[in-house]
């Protein structure tokens, strides 16, 4: 679970920004909201983030997922970073020597998250080209443990790498690690690129004997634990597409427990749905499988074909659904951009109130965008899951939480967000 999230200068982002998921003292529902990974730890399991167009909400996301596929990602060699920096506006007469300086082209991303109970924290400084540093500390009691540290020095053009004294790793690997851990690329993804964390199969590249790297994994469980973080969190920016093709497959392979537990709630969102059935059409040498939805509407039946007969919502919503089955018993994180695309604002309240009171026995978190103010209204909303953004002059994005104003829950917060209280909203002229 994430417990904060801190990212300086990425697209539209130039000061530093910080969304949190620590709870505060509210006691609204906490029972479903609020996850106590450790006594004295409570970490909220959503935030949703509103916002203007073009005031960032989505690059609030797009840093995360940034820093999630650097961190698992090894790039190829002379590959850009993919790291892309705030860009300011500029003046008409192009003068921008007071907004541009020595640290313009770099960008520092921090996360402090939790993996069966145990807390970490990796950050990372980084440009177009090459990593500047980048630390891994895990949390044994208190006060951090260094795990590792990788920092470019100007003076060899090379890295100074160390390791804390919970990783030990033989001679040879810390050698492979050093020549091998391109300057466009994490040191995590370096090590499962190499299998260093795991068991290895013999096998010989670049005339290395990688048998020969095998070692304790437990001397790696703490960065194999940073590993499967990062891989298992998924980001949403193309929904019907993303989700259509990511879920279908376990749909697909365990068509018991997806039916039992997606079929109850398509026949709750009111979509006549009453079942569907897999298909298996084989065509030449491959198997190609489809949903084919049962409607049922005055006593009569009509079967349509997921993703070419029905609606663009219901196909969104039977892979949410299907997503919230996923959640179910497992640790995941799931942020999606512009939720309610597509969707009845019903739909996207019943959806909420799923992942909340269904999604159980799990540390999983949803984070989301959308401009569904009607939500605000919503019983189950805490005033420390909602955050906005808002666009400066400068045109950078400022991250801030709705629990940072004073105000109480018996009042609309929609009517306030609506009425500028909270900022975060379009500025537009009268048409008149």
């Amino acid at each position: 679970m994430i417990l904060e999230f801190k990212v300086e200068n990425f697209l539209s982002i130039k000061d530093e920004q910080v969304l949190s998921f620590e709870a505060t003292s509210d006691k609204h529902l906490s029972e479903y909201h609020v996850v106590e990974i450790k006594p004295g730890v409570k970490i909220l399991k959503m935030a949703m983030i509103y916002g203007a167009n073009a005031s960032g909400k989505t690059n609030i996301l797009k840093a995360f997922d940034f820093l999630r596929d650097f961190a698992v990602n090894p790039r190829e060699k002379g590959q850009n970073t993919g790291f892309v920096p705030f860009k300011p506006f500029i003046s008409e007469n192009n003068e921008i020597k007071n907004i541009i300086n020595s640290n313009s082209r770099f960008g520092r991303f921090e996360i402090v998250f939790f993996v069966n109970q145990k807390k970490y924290k990796y950050i990372l400084k980084i440009d177009s080209l090459k990593v500047i540093y980048e630390k891994l500390y895990f949390y044994p009691k208190t006060q951090p443990a260094e795990l590792f540290s990788r920092d470019f020095n100007d003076n060899i053009k090379g890295y100074n790498l160390k390791f804390g004294s919970k990783i030990k790793p033989k001679k040879i690997n810390e050698e492979i690690l050093k020549t091998f851990t391109l300057e466009n690329s994490s040191l995590i993804s370096t090590m499962s690129k190499f299998d260093i964390m795991f068991e290895i199969k013999e096998r010989n590249d670049n005339n290395i004997k990688f048998s020969s790297l095998k070692e304790n994994k437990q001397n790696y469980v703490e960065i194999s634990n940073v590993f499967d973080f990062f891989k298992d969190t998924n980001i949403c920016f193309k929904k019907i597409s993303l989700l259509s093709k990511s879920i279908f497959k376990d749909v697909i392979e365990d068509p018991i427990y997806y039916k039992e537990y997606i079929l109850p709630k398509l026949k709750k969102a009111d979509f006549n749905i009453i079942d569907y059935e897999i298909i298996n059409e084989k065509i030449g040498v491959e198997n190609i499988y489809k949903i084919k939805f049962k409607h049922k509407v005055s006593n009569k039946k009509f079967f349509y074909l997921y993703d070419f007969e029905e609606s663009v919502g219901t196909n969104l919503y039977f892979g949410l659904i299907a997503w919230l089955g996923r959640l179910n018993g497992v640790n995941n994180i799931w942020a999606i951009d512009e939720l309610e695309s597509s969707l009845h604002p019903e739909l996207v309240n019943h959806f909420i109130n799923t992942f909340l009171y269904e999604v159980k026995n799990t540390n999983s978190q949803l984070i989301f965008t959308t401009h569904n103010i009607n939500l605000l209204d919503e019983d189950f909303v805490r005033k420390d899951i909602v955050w906005f953004t808002n666009k400066k002059e400068d045109g950078s994005t400022e991250l801030y939480s709705l629990a940072d104003f004073n105000i109480r829950k018996e009042l609309s917060f929609s009517k306030a967000y609506k009425n500028g209280a909270f900022g975060a909203t379009p500025i537009i002229d009268s048409v008149y």
